[in-house]
């Protein structure tokens, strides 16, 4: 009984830091709250269904970051849009934000810039990373910051 009511009790203290976590349906890993869509969209159709989450197609930036993300779009057997392209200036792939790679991960021979006309110009990933016309309709990884004072003073469970 005690151990009802001490577990009853530690879950009431928690509830508010799972609450306020990712939304249901977003994972978490690192600084980062991720959905994996499991819909079909152009890249620039991802792109805003992202902002309108409040979020952004999924810029990699550490080699453990590509690995989680590589896991699961492995586990859903799918391609991902990332939020990467060159459709600025062709050949510098840079992430949606503005901000340059600082790591990479592309499939042998990409980025290629194949297809009609050259008109790969956007990023997806399914363990790696290809070009792809961004007209194409994949699946889409969004990301949004873990809220900063969780990151920081969230209790540890289990511990």
């Amino acid at each position: 009984m005690f151990n009802l009511v001490y577990f009853s009790i530690l879950t009431l203290c928690f509830i508010d830091a799972v609450k306020t976590e990712c939304h249901i349906g977003w994972l978490h890993y690192g600084n980062s709250c991720y959905l994996f869509s499991s819909t079909k969209m152009s890249w620039y159709n991802a792109a805003s269904s992202c902002r309108e989450h409040g979020a952004q197609l999924a810029e990699i930036e550490t080699q453990a970051e590509d690995r989680y993300i590589t896991n699961i779009a492995q586990t859903l057997r799918s391609f991902f849009w990332l939020g990467a392209r060159d459709d600025v200036v062709e050949g510098t792939f840079e992430w949606s934000s503005g901000t340059p790679f600082i790591y990479t991960n592309w499939h042998p021979g990409e980025p290629n810039n194949g297809g009609p006309a050259g008109s790969e110009d956007c990023v997806f990933t399914d363990g790696g990373w290809t070009d792809q016309s961004c007209d194409v309709k994949n699946n889409y990884v969004c990301e949004k910051e873990y809220p900063e004072e969780l990151a920081t003073n969230a209790p540890v469970v289990g511990k």
